[in-house]
């Protein structure tokens, strides 16, 4: 870790800690490791909130969202505070953090998010692609109107779904 080969990283975030997400994210590492570097980025409160256990290369708190973007962190705390539907705040402090400046690429994984294939096989075609974001699916509401989370859902009047 340290120095970028490629300059492409993978940023692997999570709010919780539990046998199965650690080898989830050993696995990540143990199989892309050739290819990319790879992060564990923790969601917490604070500090005094990680577990001992978890290796973590990024931590991810409320002030750090409101150092990096304070007007969206204010809509968030005016909302109730629920990450759930602020989760840009949590992603652009985990992939804006310092550990992560030598690298061009910086691609972010879910805790909750699996490949069924050798991650190695993925990366190593990811990394010769040009554009600015992987994605699996990505889409209107217009175009998957019966998505489960529609429900909770908020999005700014300015932006058009």
């Amino acid at each position: 870790m340290g120095v970028a080969r490629n300059l492409n990283c993978v940023v692997f975030l999570t709010h919780v800690w539990s046998p199965a997400v650690a080898a989830h994210f050993r696995r990540l590492r143990a199989e892309a490791a050739d290819v990319v570097d790879v992060f564990l980025a923790f969601q917490a409160p604070d500090a005094n909130n990680v577990p001992a256990d978890a290796p973590v290369d990024i931590l991810v708190t409320p002030d750090k969202w409101q150092a990096l973007q304070p007007q969206r962190y204010a809509e968030c705390v005016a909302s109730g505070g629920s990450i759930y539907m602020f989760a840009d705040l949590v992603l652009m402090a985990a992939l804006n953090d310092p550990v992560l400046d030598a690298y061009e690429h910086r691609w972010f994984v879910e805790y909750d998010v699996d490949f069924s294939g050798n991650w190695r096989d993925f990366f190593e075609q990811a990394v010769a692609y040009e554009g600015d974001m992987l994605a699996v699916h990505i889409c209107m509401k217009s175009q998957l109107p019966d998505f489960d989370h529609w429900y909770w859902y908020a999005q700014p009047d300015r932006v058009a779904l």
